[in-house]
Order: C-alpha cells, then sequence, then structure tokens
C-alpha cells in the first residue's frame, strides 16, 4: 500500500472526505472490504459498534456518531451513516469467520 494511500485513508476517517470523493475500490455491488489488526478489548469495542450500525442502517435508520464528544475539537468527530440512503453493512467477519446474527457484547456497556 502506497503512503499516499493511507495517508488518504487517514482523512478519510477524520471526516475530510465527502462520499462522492470514494477514494476507495469496491466491488460490483458497491462494498468495500475492510481488515483491522486488533489487540485487545478494542476488538469487542469495535464489533458492538459495528453490528449496532449493520443493524440500525440496514433496516433504513440513518444516525450520527459521537467521537469523543468531550474531547474537543482535536479529538470530537462526529460520524454520519445514511441508513435510508445507500449505507449498508454486508457482513462482519474476525478472523475469517461471520459474526453470529446472535452476537452478544460481554464487556462493560458504558453507553
Amino acid at each position: 500500500m502506497k503512503t499516499a494511500d493511507i495517508i488518504q485513508g487517514l482523512h478519510a476517517a477524520a471526516g475530510e472526505f465527502k462520499a462522492q470523493d470514494k477514494p476507495f475500490r469496491r466491488d460490483d455491488d458497491g462494498y468495500a472490504t475492510i481488515t483491522f489488526k486488533i489487540k485487545g478489548d478494542a476488538l469487542y469495542s469495535l464489533l458492538k459498534l459495528l453490528k449496532q450500525c449493520e443493524y440500525m442502517g440496514n433496516v433504513g435508520h440513518s444516525f450520527s456518531i459521537d467521537i469523543d464528544p468531550k474531547g474537543g475539537k482535536d479529538y470530537h468527530k462526529t460520524v454520519g451513516f445514511d441508513g435510508d440512503g445507500a449505507d449498508r453493512v454486508k457482513e462482519i467477519m474476525v478472523n475469517g469467520e461471520p459474526l453470529p446474527e446472535k452476537f452478544e457484547w460481554q464487556g462493560e456497556d458504558k453507553s
């Protein structure tokens, strides 16, 4: 992967790219595949977030995710998910295995 691609991805994660920029390749159905290498309990935090996005977005509910709302301008980000538009989560896999439909969060729920 080229350094420019990594930087572009980081900017996209920070909300600096618009959807129409489409910096990432997608399959014929419009889906992109992302891969994470995660250590520790961050795995379960991310799975919980992705599973909730899948549930809410795939039934047509649009929403925003606030990341660190008390963290100041350098840390607070708001990310939108257009559930009644084109945004969908097709599948969530961990180590090549699909996440069970009935995935239960086992960690502390701070929401």
